[in-house]
């Protein structure tokens, strides 16, 4: 027959039992606690990736593209017309006949794509033809002051002519016939050919030319 344990020491064995179980579980509680410190140090190691120092590196070929900006996009100066630049046309003033004198106006036009300046006066002498040689003392110019003038495409500027006629001189003329003028544009070497028939002198010393400036 089974022996049957005493009633005292059931209740023992279960108090050894809760011990035991008591024990384990602070023990397993002590190690989750010691793992905590883990996820602080992952926080504050992540704090320097957002440091402003390291801003200035990705920011910097911004800044020094706009530095270079600076007189890469302007326009450029407005140059000289020159005698490939422009039309030039001749005419007698209406009423301009005076005195032994006859007054006219040359009209500079600006037949390129781009402005251009005129400035002083132009050279202006009488011409046996396109290419022929000149005819006599070549324009003397008047007082009148000069401007800078701006030609924008197909913009025109004038200048005066006087032309004296070759009687004033008699025999000392010497009277030829002419077949147009010869004209430089003021500070330009490039010539222009301008059709204008009449009769010129070939003595230099007697000037029937007298022209104004650009305006």
């Amino acid at each position: 027959m089974t022996p049957h344990p005493s009633p005292a020491v059931r209740p023992l064995a279960l108090l050894a039992a809760s011990l035991v179980l008591a024990t384990t579980a602070c023990g397993t509680a002590s190690d989750q606690d010691g793992a905590s410190p883990a996820p602080t140090v992952t926080v504050t190691a992540s704090a320097p990736a957002s440091s402003p120092a390291d801003v200035p590196s990705t920011s910097s070929p911004r800044a020094s593209a706009a530095t270079s900006t600076p007189g890469t996009g302007g326009s450029p100066g407005t140059g000289t017309c020159t005698a490939e630049d422009l039309s030039v046309r001749y005419a007698d003033d209406a009423g301009g006949a005076g005195a032994g004198n006859v007054n006219g106006t040359f009209t500079f036009t600006n037949r390129s794509s781009q402005p251009c300046t005129l400035r002083g006066f132009p050279g202006v002498s009488y011409v046996t033809g396109s290419k022929g040689e000149q005819v006599g003392q070549a324009a003397t110019r008047t007082d009148d002051p000069v401007a800078t003038k701006t030609l924008e495409a197909g913009g025109s500027v004038k200048a005066s002519l006087r032309r004296s006629q070759p009687r004033n001189y008699g025999d000392a003329c010497d009277e030829t016939d002419v077949s147009g003028f010869r004209v430089y544009a003021p500070g330009d070497t490039g010539a222009v050919f301008v059709t204008f028939e009449t009769t010129g002198c070939r003595s230099a010393n007697a000037p029937l030319l007298q022209v104004g400036p650009v305006r």
